[in-house]
């Protein structure tokens, strides 16, 4: 069978190249696309996309399957050639259950939804957007009722991004955090501190924040000759390992969105990076899930990026960048600005502990939307009661509310639990790297994040899809996911800031 496994690997390796042609192609359409470029593109990306799923559903692939899945065959593969087998069965049998032609009509709708979404957050205007809302809802439910589910539409969906995890689950993990979460929000407004914001929303020259934000990312280990970073309207990262694209956005008032969007999305791209060559294009060269990718753009972001440490280290080099908006104010100043706690409407911008709360209500939305509760119709309101419910505010507008986040015009419903099991795998899988490394912190300070890198290298990285999210999390802590370890984190950390 070692021909047999060869020329599947060949297979795959195809498959994800043609992949790797489209998220160029969708990073170059959320960069430097014409605005008129659109008609094009989403006939490209139609012809691409039903390429790739003829390919993965080919009668050849379904044969390649079934000869390395039989029993004697199977029992003498190593476990990084199970692998390969197992997670391309998993996706085989989710593309096979879709027609090509709803495929394509969504390749096409995306496109055309994500400019349209764009024009609709500048004019604050839901109508524009509605109608690719209402026809996504219609395709993705099509799609969930063809690859099947026990019990939930929405499971099907959400399985596509947090493989083997139900909404179920999800819903028991959510209450039982919230629970927890909101008495810390709580006692931090209670006792009415609020840093001094100004050292951050004092002007900056965009181009003086691009030049900081490149000289920052080498420094904490991402490879600028294998990935480029780029200003767009919502952060994201997209290419391959040795071709990573992060992007951010800019504000010259406020110099947070985007040093913290750079340094999370190069949580992602270092996870991108972080993959072994030898597994290029395999399941063992990519990432497990997007809890697991999460994990790593919020331990960055956070853990790291909003440490007293990091910017005893970033600091200087940030004073030096930026002189007058800093002048006679101290790193401690800094860490606290950088560390305000408040509800607010836009969830890329929330300090990590509100931040969660924006995922909790959209994770209430999309499960209304699929259970027929509410529609596209309903949105809207729905958004603006559940920011009034959870975060206590009013929302004035389509642009800071319902439109803010560019998901569902990317037909990705069920992505944005990822974000919460994201930071709560951080929290259990940070807290295991200071048990190993104490002085990790120290290192930091030093200028040293090689340490915390190298760890998360060896024990999420190079494992690709070696484990599913909760195997991986079992095997790197010794307990399945919780949510105490964020609550702890997250006490640990704003209890002395906050006094309480």
């Amino acid at each position: 069978m070692t021909d047999t496994y060869d020329e599947f690997i060949a297979e795959i390796k195809d498959i994800y190249n043609l992949k790797g042609i489209e998220r160029i192609l969708w990073w170059d359409q959320q960069t430097y696309m014409p605005p008129k470029g659109g008609l094009d593109r989403s006939l490209e990306m139609a012809t691409l996309s039903t390429t790739i799923h003829s390919r993965m559903t080919s009668e050849k692939m379904g044969k390649y399957l079934d000869d390395l899945q039989r029993e004697s065959v199977y029992e003498d593969l190593t476990p990084e050639e199970q692998t390969n087998v197992r997670e391309t069965a998993w996706e085989y049998h989710r593309a096979v259950a879709v027609p090509p032609e709803l495929v394509k009509e969504l390749a096409k709708t995306k496109t055309g939804a994500t400019q349209d979404w764009a024009k609709a957050r500048e004019k604050k205007d839901w109508s524009i957007f509605k109608p690719h809302v209402e026809k996504l809802l219609d395709l993705k439910k099509q799609e969930a009722e063809f690859i099947g589910y026990e019990d939930r539409m929405y499971d099907a969906l959400m399985d596509a991004f947090e493989p083997g995890m139900k909404s179920s689950q999800v819903e028991t993990l959510f209450a039982r955090f919230r629970d927890k979460l909101v008495p810390i929000v709580e006692r931090i407004v209670d006792t009415g501190i609020r840093p001094d914001t100004s050292i951050v929303t004092a002007g900056y020259r965009i181009s003086d924040q691009e030049r900081f934000n490149e000289m920052l990312l080498p420094l904490i280990g991402f490879d600028m000759e294998r990935g480029r970073l780029d200003a767009t309207t919502h952060p994201f990262t997209s290419g391959t390992l040795h071709d990573t694209r992060l992007t951010t956005r800019y504000n010259p008032d406020d110099l947070r969105p985007a040093i913290f969007a750079t340094i999370h999305e190069a949580g992602h791209g270092l996870y991108q990076q972080g993959h072994l060559d030898d597994h290029y294009g395999t399941p063992m060269g990519v990432a497990i899930s997007l809890g697991i990718h999460e994990s790593q753009s919020r331990s960055w972001e956070n853990m790291i990026g909003r440490s007293l440490p990091f910017w005893k280290f970033f600091y200087p080099k940030l004073v030096e960048a930026f002189p007058k908006q800093f002048e006679g104010r101290t790193v401690e100043d800094f860490y606290a600005a950088i560390n305000d706690v408040a509800p607010s409407l836009i969830r890329v911008e929330a300090d990590e502990v509100t931040y969660n709360l924006h995922i909790l209500l959209r994770f209430e939305i999309e499960m209304a939307l699929f259970s027929g509760e509410i529609d596209a119709n309903d949105a809207p309101q729905a958004w603006n009661e559940r920011v009034d419910k959870f975060l206590g505010l009013d929302v004035p507008d389509d642009s800071q509310g319902v439109l803010q986040d560019i998901h569902w015009s990317m037909g990705a419903f069920g992505y944005f639990p990822t974000y919460t099991l994201g930071n709560l795998y951080a929290a259990q899988f940070f807290e295991m790297a200071l048990k190993d490394m104490p002085d990790m912190y120290t290192s930091f300070e030093n200028g040293d994040f090689s340490g915390f890198l190298d760890w998360t290298r060896r024990n999420i990285h190079e494992k690709g899809k070696l484990h599913r999210a909760e195997g991986l999390c079992r095997e790197i802590t010794g307990n399945p996911l919780d949510e105490d370890h964020f609550i702890s984190y997250l006490n640990g950390k704003f209890g002395p800031l906050y006094g309480f």
